[in-house]
């Protein structure tokens, strides 16, 4: 990314964010009490709004700029640093930064059950989460507010994905079934049917 930042989550439910230039943790954000199923980054904002789905059945949205603007600092007083080929365990990484850095915005609470996917609308004002309770749901970044619930699937609704002009969201679930909606008005405009497995991610 531009900024030179990427996030992992861990069956742990720990959130890393990484600098990918020096190779070290900028902050590592704990707040989950279950495994991670997904993280996102808030597109076209300088990877400074992170989201992360947990099978503790809750989304979280993250500001970690001031734990990157820290680094940047850091780097320029230092020269810069890099871990070449050593080895190095994820959950071991040193962490120049605390949670502290990072500011949790919302704690999104909404699903029964395992939010399987997260993924931030291409405006960057929404967030969307699928879960094993069948649904797939809208929030609104800012507030933190439910503003859309649509169920539809007959299994989990393990996967969300939104095309590039924000108009259409395609959601996938365990039995292999995908569906298209329309985000105006929520409705499911085309069943995809083709796969024999559960469908894992979508990409549009």
């Amino acid at each position: 990314s531009q900024t030179n930042t990427a996030a992992s989550g861990s069956l742990a439910g720990t959130v890393k964010v990484w600098d990918t230039t020096t190779l070290t943790c900028l902050a590592s954000l704990k707040k989950h009490s279950d495994r991670v199923t997904a993280v996102a980054w808030r597109p076209n904002h300088s990877n400074t709004l992170l989201a992360s789905s947990s099978a503790d059945g809750s989304c979280n949205i993250w500001d970690v700029s001031k734990s990157i603007s820290s680094s940047s600092s850091m780097e320029e007083n230092s020269g810069g640093g890099y871990y070449g080929e050593q080895e190095m365990a994820v959950e071991d990484a040193p962490t120049p930064h605390s949670e502290s850095s990072s500011v949790l915005l919302h704690h999104l609470k909404g699903h029964n059950g395992i939010v399987t996917s997260c993924e931030f609308h291409p405006h960057g004002n929404l967030l969307g989460t699928s879960g094993s309770d069948y649904s797939w749901r809208l929030w609104d970044v800012e507030s933190g507010g439910e503003i859309l619930l649509q169920d539809g699937h007959i299994k989990e609704c393990s996967a969300i994905g939104f095309h590039p002009d924000g108009s259409l969201v395609v959601t996938g679930d365990s039995s292999g079934v995908g569906l298209v909606w329309d985000i105006r008005s929520g409705q499911c405009i085309l069943p995809l049917q083709g796969h024999t497995k559960k469908i894992s991610n979508v990409v549009c």
